[in-house]
């Protein structure tokens, strides 16, 4: 089965290449820590590989079998914190990182890893509908992001405010 990729000539269209196979291991858990505090984490580790992707570059056949495929990080993770209160509250927070990724097949150029910082407060409105005031990027840095295969450089800090319907809109202050 080919893989769909996106065209290095024109990034919004896609070329089917060979396969791609990949292996790893993820952790997750979460612990009720007591008086409302619950922590949630996660770690993977991967190992994605081209298993038969030619290319023709310039004229020329070129093999990246064995290298990654762009744009995958091969270590991610999270740290989450949430705090409920009285009065149907909780205040979470927490911190995401996303490993160095390649940018081109032949896996000469890399992406920076980045930890990003995150906050939010919910409200539990009903048994069935909550509303949450969150906010990413709390620290401000600049960061790349993986936007329809191809990554996007992220700046700002963003406030974001949703339930389950699109009763409340969205927020967001872009910082320079």
């Amino acid at each position: 089965e080919k893989l769909l990729v996106p065209d290095p000539n024109s990034p919004t269209l896609r070329i089917q290449i060979g396969r791609q196979s990949s292996r790893g291991v993820e952790l997750a858990g979460a612990v009720e820590v007591g008086h409302g505090l619950r922590v949630d984490a996660n770690a993977a580790l991967l190992d994605a590989r081209y298993d038969d992707f030619t290319e023709v570059l310039s004229g020329v056949l070129t093999q990246w079998a064995g290298n990654t495929p762009t744009n995958v990080p091969e270590r991610v993770g999270s740290l989450w914190l949430s705090w409920s209160l009285p009065r149907q509250w909780q205040v979470q927070g927490g911190m995401r990182y996303i490993g160095r990724r390649y940018l081109n097949n032949a896996n000469t150029a890399t992406t920076p890893s980045a930890t990003v910082l995150d906050a939010g407060v919910r409200r539990q409105l009903t048994r069935k509908l909550s509303m949450d005031l969150r906010a990413t990027n709390l620290l401000d840095r600049l960061y790349l992001q993986n936007v329809s295969g191809s990554p996007v450089p992220v700046r700002g800090r963003q406030i974001r405010s949703r339930t389950p319907e699109p009763l409340v809109p969205d927020f967001t202050d872009r910082a320079a």
